[in-house]
C-alpha cells in the first residue's frame, strides 16, 4: 500500500507515520508514492486505528492481486533452426529497394484579408478660431498700491468691555424704575392721609421732591480709556 493512500485510511499525516516507523526501526521514504510493505502497515494500523486493520489488510491484499495480474509476462525467445535455404531467400527479399512513404505537406491557409476600414484623418486644431475666442486676461502689475480693507472698529472691541457695558446699562434702567415707583408711593401715601382728615382744615404742604439727576458720563473711545473704565466700576 501506498503512504498517501495508509495515511488517507487511518487518517493521520504521512509525517506522522514516517516519524512512528523510525522509531520502530524501520525506515520509509518521504514520498507519497512509497510503498508501505504488508508488515509494516499492520503495525502501524494496529498503533493508530486497530478497529481498521482487519478491512485495511483484505483491501491491500486485493490490490496485491491487481497488481500482479497487470505485470507483463516475460516469454523466453525460442531459437528455430530453419534451413538454409530459407535464411536465403530471406536475405533476397531484403535486397530488394525499400519504398519511401512521403507524407504530403500541408500548407496552411495565411491570413485573408476581408475588408479595410480606413479611419478619418484627425482634424487640425483651428489657430485663428482659438486666438479670436480667448480672452487676454490682465495680468497685475508689480508696484501697485493694495486696496486697503477697512476694518469694523466694533468687531475688534473686547467681549468682556461689552457684556460690562450692558449690564451698566441694565443697571441704570432699574434703577430708574425703582425711582418712579418710589415717587407713586409717596405720592399715594399723601393722598390717604388727606383723605382720613377731613374736617381739619386742608393744608397745602408742599412736598419737595428731590430730582435725581442722573449725568451720563462720556464714553471713552480709546482702549486704555476702557480699561480705566473697566478697573473703577
Amino acid at each position: 500500500m501506498r503512504l498517501a493512500q495508509l495515511a488517507r485510511k487511518v487518517s493521520i499525516k504521512q509525517s506522522e507515520i514516517i516519524e512512528f516507523l523510525a522509531t520502530q526501526q524501520i525506515t520509509v521514504q518521504d514520498s507519497s508514492n512509497a510503498r508501505i510493505e504488508d508488515e509494516h502497515m499492520k503495525v502501524v494500523v494496529g498503533h493508530f486505528a486497530p478497529a481498521l486493520l482487519e478491512e485495511i489488510s483484505v483491501q491491500s491484499a486485493d490490490e496485491e492481486k491487481i497488481e500482479s495480474a497487470e505485470m507483463p509476462v516475460e516469454v523466453a525467445a525460442t531459437t528455430h533452426h530453419e534451413p538454409i535455404a530459407s535464411a536465403e531467400v530471406v536475405i533476397e527479399n531484403n535486397k530488394q529497394p525499400i519504398e519511401v512513404i512521403k507524407v504530403p505537406k500541408v500548407e496552411l491557409p495565411g491570413l485573408k484579408v476581408i475588408g479595410k476600414i480606413e479611419l478619418p484623418e484627425p482634424k487640425k486644431k483651428d489657430t485663428t478660431t482659438e486666438g479670436s475666442t480667448t480672452e487676454e486676461k490682465p495680468h497685475k502689475k508689480f508696484g501697485q498700491p493694495r486696496e486697503r480693507k477697512q476694518f469694523d472698529r466694533r468687531d475688534n472691541r473686547n467681549p468682556i468691555s461689552l457684556q460690562r457695558e450692558r449690564e451698566e446699562r441694565e443697571a441704570e434702567r432699574k434703577r430708574q424704575e425703582q425711582l418712579k415707583t418710589e415717587k407713586e408711593l409717596k405720592t399715594k401715601r399723601y393722598l390717604n392721609k388727606v383723605k382720613q382728615q377731613p374736617n381739619k382744615p386742608i393744608k397745602l404742604v408742599k412736598e419737595e421732591v428731590e430730582e435725581v439727576v442722573t449725568v451720563e458720563e462720556p464714553q471713552p473711545n480709546t482702549l486704555w480709556g476702557k480699561f480705566i473704565k473697566w478697573l473703577r466700576t
